[in-house]
């Protein structure tokens, strides 16, 4: 399947509706693969002094509508499909950078994505507010690691590192497309 534009696109929309089966009990059951962006803490942190949380907002045990803030652990969280094309996505979701929406923006899209062959990498990432020394290029210090990650690690897994694409919601928006157009405004490490 050739991933163009118009097909993320669509595919992104269905993901924004989702279909619940009357037979459903729970919720789909989180993926278990995380890869961690940074080695030991994440940069700029010597005086941030925040405690993680997720919060869920839906009081329906068949689906989740979860947001993370409070990050001090950058995460990708890995929905690998049954029949892999070779395709990767990272999704960056959004949340007005008060916090990082977890499931209709990330891990939802990331399972219409995953249904059609496409590697997806869920990105939870720092907020500009949290006291971090990169301040609002924190999210964006984040974005271009995970993007180094995928690439670098894509023939391990399988994947094309030509065929990876980023795909952000909302605040998520900010650091997507300039995780891979501002690469000579490169963060360390």
């Amino acid at each position: 399947m050739t991933l163009n534009r118009r097909t993320a696109l669509g595919l992104a929309a269905v993901a924004a509706f989702p279909v619940r089966a009357v037979a459903q009990q729970q919720a789909p059951a989180d993926p278990v693969e995380v890869i961690r962006l940074w080695p030991g803490a994440a940069p700029g942190g010597e005086h941030v002094a925040i405690t993680p949380q997720v919060t869920e907002r839906s009081t329906d045990p068949t689906f989740h509508d979860r947001f993370a803030r409070y990050t001090t652990d950058p995460i990708m969280t890995v929905l690998r499909p049954d029949r892999p094309n070779g395709a990767s996505l990272l999704l960056i979701p959004g949340g007005g950078y008060k916090w990082a929406v977890v499931d209709k923006e990330g891990l939802d899209c990331a399972r219409v994505f995953a249904a059609a062959g496409v590697t997806c990498f869920v990105l939870r990432y720092r907020l500009p507010g949290d006291g971090w020394a990169a301040g609002p290029d924190a999210p964006l210090q984040d974005a271009q690691r995970a993007l180094r990650l995928v690439r670098s690690q894509a023939a391990a897994h399988g994947l094309d590192p030509a065929r990876v694409a980023v795909l952000g919601a909302s605040a998520g928006v900010r650091s997507s497309p300039s995780a891979p157009v501002n690469s000579a405004r490169s963060f360390p490490p």
